[in-house]
């Protein structure tokens, strides 16, 4: 996944991490590996194992994972809603997933992304594709996993190096974005009426590549006619530097950090009907008294990097790790707009140069003080 801004560290003692710290309404997701490697604590066999068992200890309730369009389909379709077109290369990865994530108890949630040349002109797989040709492919991903849900319309579209054009201070990446979004959408109802589609995919003002603010990318998402992509819910990642505090308020306008996502939910009630008046379910009536719903908000990623200086900034320690994770999975837990997060990630980096110390076990498989906080998050 992508590279960001860490957090900074505060000395706290593990022994204030409890289950009551966080929200009893969190749906707690995580993005991890599917299997684990051999020879370790937490596969002690001579063969790789199911990570899902893992999952299932932490209570995960939603694990996501990406397709990706360039991979899957490198020639195009002759009949592209049909996932039986021999166009088509789903993964056996995929295939693994899905029957593990039923046989504990998890519900998988995908991410569609990427684009193959020939859906985008010849050009690079981060070029926005033809709208219709990327919402027939999530047609056909729905009818092939018929059991995923929860999918996710790109990664960090917002990033100029993971969705082009993206040019700054412009509305054209945005608006393209917001054309997939709405086709894409339109698509995967037709597959299945239980499929509910998280849009947006904005993460936190400060990383580096952003072409504009969480707040202004999603407002420069209109369609031509002015009215926004539809979605079931606004995905989006607050990455920030600060302990998790929702009464801290916003670091500067248009941050979107996880200590102002109160702000973004301020912003989104704007977004959807400036001219109107909230009713009792959250929803705003626009200026011809139609009722527009404010989707909720899921926080696909959110991670806090233990024991190590990386990026250039500070860290927060192994024993700290678990207290900023309760205290996040509280604000999630709190806020009746937010219908869920996920952590990034079960696993560190193998040790070496660039590695980075986000998960939740070492990489050969030892539990970190995080692990029991992750688990204890209801």
């Amino acid at each position: 996944m992508r590279r960001f801004l860490i957090t900074s560290g505060v000395c706290v003692a593990l022994a204030l991490v409890s289950a009551g710290t966080a929200g009893a309404n969190t749906t707690k997701a995580i993005w991890g590996p599917s299997t684990l490697g051999a020879n370790n604590p937490a596969c002690p066999t001579p063969d790789p194992c199911s990570a899902f068992p893992i999952y299932r200890e932490l209570g995960v309730d939603v694990y996501q994972f990406q397709l990706r369009f360039n991979q899957i389909a490198p020639t195009p379709p002759a009949n592209p809603r049909n996932p039986n077109d021999p166009a088509y290369k789903w993964p056996a990865s995929a295939d693994t997933i899905v029957r593990e994530a039923a046989a504990n108890g998890i519900r998988p949630a995908a991410m569609i992304e990427l684009s193959p040349p020939w859906a985008n002109g010849g050009r690079s797989l981060v070029w926005a594709p033809n709208p219709a040709t990327f919402a027939n492919f999530a047609y056909a991903a729905s009818r092939r996993y018929p059991t995923i849900k929860l999918w996710l319309v790109w990664g960090e579209p917002m990033l100029g190096f993971n969705f082009q054009p993206m040019p700054r201070r412009s509305k054209l990446g945005p608006r393209t974005y917001g054309k997939i979004l709405d086709k894409t959408y339109v698509a995967l109802k037709q597959a299945s009426p239980q499929n509910r589609v998280a849009g947006g995919s904005t993460v936190t003002h400060t990383l580096a590549g952003l072409r504009a603010s969480p707040t202004t990318f999603i407002k420069w998402m209109r369609l031509k006619n002015g009215r926004m992509p539809r979605m079931d819910l606004l995905s989006h990642n607050p990455f920030e530097a600060r302990f998790p505090r929702i009464k801290a308020g916003p670091f500067y306008p248009g941050f979107g950090g996880l200590s102002d996502i109160d702000t973004l939910h301020q912003d989104l009630l704007k977004i959807y009907g400036k001219r109107g008046k909230k009713n009792r379910k959250g929803a705003k009536a626009t200026a011809a008294g139609k009722r527009v719903k404010v989707p909720r908000l899921w926080l696909s990623e959110y991670t806090v990097v233990s024991d190590q200086i990386q990026f250039g900034g500070p860290f927060v320690t192994r024993a700290e790790q678990p207290r900023w994770l309760s205290a996040a999975y509280a604000i999630a837990g709190s806020q009746k707009y937010v219908a869920g997060m996920g952590w990034f990630t079960l696993l560190d980096e193998p040790e070496g140069p660039g590695s980075v110390n986000w998960g939740l076990m070492q990489a050969d498989g030892v539990r970190k003080p995080s692990f029991f906080a992750y688990a204890a998050v209801p």
